[in-house]
């Protein structure tokens, strides 16, 4: 039988490790209730931006497809394709060295025999023309196929590996291959096709220091994961997939178009319609959240714990004998009291301090969502709006001008020989002459004017209540200040000039992309014309 005095203390103990435990364990579970909360919602944001990230990219080249095909170059191959195939190889040089994440540039006759192939064996490398002789028949490949028989303006292919020989070619080289059917003089003449290389922009799309990124096709296989080596799953035979990681909530996103689990949000990527299926995976990084709060949990309850072992040789050294009873019950009373006050103001101040470490990363998720933000609409190298930003106020400068019978009319203009700045003074100096040109441009433009760099060293003006004579004169003033103002520092001036191209939206015209190829077609114009002009279209 215990005695009273063993009693006292043994429901004292028992009493104050109760109410301990459940306030820490309430307290633990509210914090991160909230937690997964917040980190669910930035996650979904996420995703939404990375699907428009493979938007924007992929949009880049249907544009230089639709320039291509529109082009008179191209027009004058197609008739004599003897006399003009030169200029032809040249003119598809010239787009394939636009941009480094153009592998190669083909146009396939209808035949499926490779007329033209212009491709570079990596980025920044040398331009190469394949001989005639070197040419393939493609008219077995899917792509080929698949291109003749859509319906669509554009045919995606899967996001595969190059394969040479049927090899797999190594270092591995992601591609994309987009291609267009060539109708000419009501006839089909066949297929122009780039294949775009996608490992520098996958690297891009799965980097972030607060979630896990992971896309993958409709059978779960990784086209894109935070470890290198589980990528490509499908084509290197790994056998890694969704379902090996995600266990739990595989069937949720792999069936539906849209997945909120408890960790993680998934969405299948509305921005890219091709035979992967593929979805979008955003995982936030929760597990070091949770190790830090469990190992708080964990040491104050052994605090706690310690405290009231400690607690039982006090208690008995004051039941010694039962004369002292009564006393030593009141005393008890008094230190249970003191105790508890204590034990509760040590749950305030940890109660404070999780609620202030959430807030820190309240903030943190904030202070993120306001970067990917920026870097979603905001060139970080000329400090004004990118590609993306744009595309989306031109587009609702169309509907205004439209609504409000305005005139809308565009300018694209590029620097003259900016490779050759580049290549002669180095890519720093390049930088700073893209600054320069911007500080020098936005000096002339409205306020109410959009100026985006949409490219490497091109740019796009969008120019509400403005009718083609108008705009005609801004590009030229334009034009004249870049002329007249060498751009010079402490130890070199360059001359410098730009070539520009410029339209305007005709009545009802309803697509942002189809009016700058007019203006893109008349930037080539003026370069073919011998640059440092402008050229209406």
């Amino acid at each position: 039988m215990f005695s009273f005095r063993n009693k006292l203390i043994l429901a004292f103990f028992s009493f104050g490790l109760l109410l301990i435990t459940i306030s820490s364990l309430l307290i633990f579970k509210m914090q991160e209730f909230s937690l997964k909360a917040t980190s669910i919602e930035t996650a979904e944001l996420a995703q939404k931006v990375l699907d428009q990230d493979i938007g924007l990219y992929i949009r880049e080249y249907d544009n230089s497809l639709l320039a291509l095909e529109n082009s008179a170059v191209f027009s004058r191959y197609l008739n004599d394709p003897e006399t003009y195939k030169k200029e032809m190889i040249d003119f598809f040089s010239s787009f394939v060295s636009s941009s480094d994440s153009i592998y190669q540039y083909r146009y396939i006759n209808a035949d499926g025999i490779e007329k033209i192939r212009v491709s570079r064996e990596e980025p920044g490398s040398e331009v190469i023309s394949t001989h005639d002789d070197k040419l393939q028949n493609k008219n077995s490949r899917y792509y080929f196929q698949e291109t003749i028989k859509s319906n669509t303006d554009i045919f995606y292919s899967k996001i595969d590996l190059n394969i040479e020989h049927g090899k797999i070619e190594k270092p591995i080289k992601p591609v994309l291959r987009i291609a267009k059917k060539i109708i000419h003089n009501s006839q089909l003449k066949g297929i122009l096709i780039i294949n775009v290389l996608m490992d520098e922009f996958i690297n891009r799309l799965v980097s972030s220091p607060i979630f896990d990124i992971y896309l993958i096709d409709k059978n779960g296989y990784f086209l894109a994961h935070p470890e290198k080596e589980k990528r490509w799953s499908l084509y290197l035979k790994t056998g890694y997939n969704a379902r090996d990681i995600f266990t739990t909530d595989t069937a949720c996103i792999l069936n539906n178009i849209e997945c909120r689990a408890d960790q993680l949000y998934s969405k299948q990527v509305q921005t890219l319609h091709n035979a992967d299926g593929l979805t979008l995976i955003v995982r936030p990084r929760l597990y070091k959240i949770h190790k830090q709060m469990e190992e708080q949990f964990s040491s104050m309850l052994l605090i706690s714990i310690a405290v009231l072992l400690l607690s039982y040789p006090i208690a008995y050294l004051f039941a010694i004998t039962p004369t002292r009873l009564l006393n030593e019950v009141d005393q008890l009373n008094i230190s249970l009291e003191k105790k508890i006050e204590e034990k509760v103001n040590e749950l305030r101040v940890n109660n404070d301090a999780l609620e202030q470490k959430v807030l820190v990363r309240t903030r943190e998720l904030e202070e993120s969502n306001s970067k990917l933000f920026k870097q979603a609409t905001i060139d970080l190298l000329t400090n004004i709006p990118n590609r993306r930003y744009f595309f989306e106020m031109s587009d609702r400068y169309l509907q205004l001008s439209h609504r409000k019978q305005q005139a809308l009319s565009f300018i694209i203009f590029d620097i003259d020989f900016f490779k050759k700045v580049n290549d002669d003074h180095g890519h720093e100096t390049g930088d700073l002459v893209l600054q320069f040109i911007t500080e020098k441009i936005s000096l002339i433009l409205r306020r109410s004017d959009i100026f985006a760099r949409i490219g490497g060293e091109e740019f796009a003006i969008a120019l509400l209540d403005t009718n083609i004579e108008q705009a005609t004169e801004i590009a030229e003033k334009l034009r004249i200040s870049i002329q007249d103002n060498a751009y010079t520092n402490n130890r070199l001036s360059l001359e410098l000039t730009i070539s520009l191209g410029v339209t305007q939206a005709l009545a009802n015209e309803q697509e942002v992309s189809i009016i700058l190829s007019r203006a893109d077609i008349a930037l080539f114009q003026a370069k073919s014309f011998g640059r440092n002009q402008v050229v209406i279209s």
